[in-house]
């Protein structure tokens, strides 16, 4: 093997090595950028939860059932520690009442749910 065929095997060899390299690099990244998705998509479906139950709430408390967030917070671990209400300041007079065998609560809310409210962040919601 002479000079010049040594110096083509090795430029050779070094950009078959230089191109394994590139490919492990660019497969790194991509394996890489598709956990960080996965994990962005997990975090998106318990924030999306999140609202959901904030706004359900709203909508509850909108509609005076205060009964029903009681519920939720009771029944879901999650909504109980999202939950901005504390239904047991919402009310004057709570109560559960049995008639024939069926029970339900009625409430007397005070009046909470009208009127103009302003975030932390300055927006203004009126209800």
């Amino acid at each position: 093997m002479t000079d010049l065929q040594g110096i083509k095997q090795g430029f050779k060899q070094g950009q078959e090595e230089f191109n394994k390299k590139l490919v492990e690099l660019v497969k790194k990244m991509t394996l890489d950028t598709l956990n960080k998705l996965e994990e962005l998509k997990k975090e998106k479906a318990v924030v999306e939860e999140k609202i959901r139950i904030l706004k359900m709430d709203l909508d509850d408390l909108e509609a005076g059932k205060v009964d029903r967030i009681r519920e939720r917070q009771e029944k879901s671990r999650t909504a109980g520690q999202v939950s901005q209400i504390d239904w047991h300041g919402l009310c004057q007079d709570c109560a559960t009442v049995t008639t024939e065998g069926l029970q339900w609560t009625y409430t007397i809310p005070m009046n909470l749910t009208s009127g103009t409210y302003t975030t932390n962040s300055g927006t203004i919601f009126y209800l």
